[in-house]
């Protein structure tokens, strides 16, 4: 069985080379018009890897954890998963505080600031409140699963790499909306660890083919919300 196991592996690494190969004349003809994400997604699809659209209104990150974090085989409430990760929140203040930037999670275009963490908890518990990565973070930790974050903003994330070999929930954040990655034609399959090894090496090969003349953003990228923000 272990041989069976190492063939089919060996398998689905030469389909993925193959289609690597495959990808590199449209990524070059593609390169000046489609930008970085374009490129990362070209590649991402070539290695059979498909998006779960959703419908976003401030509730993306809740409603596509709650596609790839199944209970009894069905989709998870995006209200059941916001309230799951605020319990979080309230209860281990001292562990996410350091990490918040002040800022309401209100949509782009509010420059809010909050006094304190219960008003901060208060608000992401509202419907459409946005969130990000301290969000995810809380997912990660209340629930003991790891989470892979594949984003052209910076490097693969991976959250919570002490509680699992591989993800329970692979995203992928563009244009401030995020959705789930799953296999292509098997929704229900998820992305094992041999399959993020290879995602990473395709972001990074995504970044070789692009070359932007932007500078990298200063401190730690939040993407809080959606929103790609940097704190020193």
């Amino acid at each position: 069985q272990q041989v069976a196991v190492q063939q089919q592996q060996q398998t689905d690494r030469q389909k993925i080379l193959e289609a690597k190969r495959n990808t590199e004349g449209a990524l070059e003809a593609k390169q000046a018009d489609q930008g970085l994400p374009g490129i990362a997604w070209t590649l991402l699809e070539a290695a059979g890897l498909a998006r779960q659209l959703n419908e976003g209104k401030g509730n993306c990150l809740f409603i596509a954890a709650g596609q790839g974090l199944k209970e009894n085989g069905k989709p998870i409430l995006h209200a059941v998963v916001r309230a799951q990760i605020v319990a979080q929140l309230r209860k281990h203040p001292d562990d996410y505080t350091p990490f918040w930037n002040r800022k309401s999670p209100a949509p782009p275009g509010s420059e809010k600031t909050l006094d304190t963490w219960g008003e901060y908890c208060d608000e992401l518990n509202k419907a459409g409140a946005w969130g990000g990565l301290l969000e995810l973070k809380a997912l990660s930790d209340r629930l003991r699963t790891r989470i892979l974050v594949l984003t052209t903003v910076t490097p693969p994330i991976v959250l919570g790499a002490e509680h699992k070999e591989s993800p329970d929930l692979v995203l992928w954040f563009e244009n401030q909306h995020y959705e789930r990655v799953h296999l292509r034609g098997s929704p229900e399959k998820k992305v094992g660890p041999r399959d993020c090894e290879l995602l990473q090496g395709l972001m990074d090969r995504a970044r070789k083919w692009h070359k932007p003349q932007e500078p990298t953003a200063p401190g730690h990228v939040t993407m809080k919300g959606g929103v790609k923000s940097a704190v020193s």
